[in-house]
C-alpha cells in the first residue's frame, strides 16, 4: 500500500492505494488510433465559476450554477460581501457547493430561502 495526497476543488485527502504490478508482456498493445500525437496532452479551458449561466460584473445578479436545494443562505440583506466569500451553499447530487460573490458588493435582495429547489440559471440574489 502507498499513501498519496490527493486534491480535490482545493482540498487535499490523503489516501492509500495499492499498486498492482502486472508482467509487462500480459499488456495489450493500445490501438495507433488511441495513441496522443503530442508528447504534452492539452490543457482543458477552467471552468466558469458560475456554470453557463455565469454571472457578469455588469448585471450583479448570482445565478445558480446547476440545479439543486438551498441549503444555506450565508448573508442578509444590506449585508457587505468580499469577492470569493461564500454567499449560497447548494447541494446537488448528494453534493454541497459553494456558491461565492463574484465580486465586492453589498446585497441588494435574495430571492431564495434554505430548503428551496433551484434551477439551473435561476436568479439567488443581487447585489450593488
Amino acid at each position: 500500500m502507498k499513501k498519496l495526497l490527493v486534491t480535490v476543488n482545493g482540498t487535499t485527502y490523503e489516501v492509500e492505494v495499492e499498486i498492482i504490478e502486472e508482467d509487462s508482456d500480459s499488456e495489450m498493445p493500445i490501438p495507433q488510433a488511441y495513441q496522443p500525437t503530442t508528447s504534452v496532452m492539452p490543457q482543458m479551458p477552467p471552468k466558469p465559476t458560475f456554470g453557463q449561466t455565469q454571472t457578469t460584473m455588469t448585471d450583479k445578479i448570482l445565478r445558480a450554477p446547476m440545479n439543486g436545494k438551498v441549503i444555506g443562505v450565508k448573508v442578509q440583506v444590506n449585508e457587505n460581501v468580499e469577492s470569493g466569500q461564500v454567499v449560497i451553499e447548494l447541494e446537488a447530487m448528494k453534493m454541497k457547493s459553494n456558491i461565492y460573490a463574484p465580486g465586492d458588493g453589498q446585497i441588494k435582495a435574495i430571492f431564495v430561502n434554505s430548503g428551496d429547489s433551484v434551477e439551473s440559471g435561476q436568479n439567488l440574489l443581487e447585489y450593488m
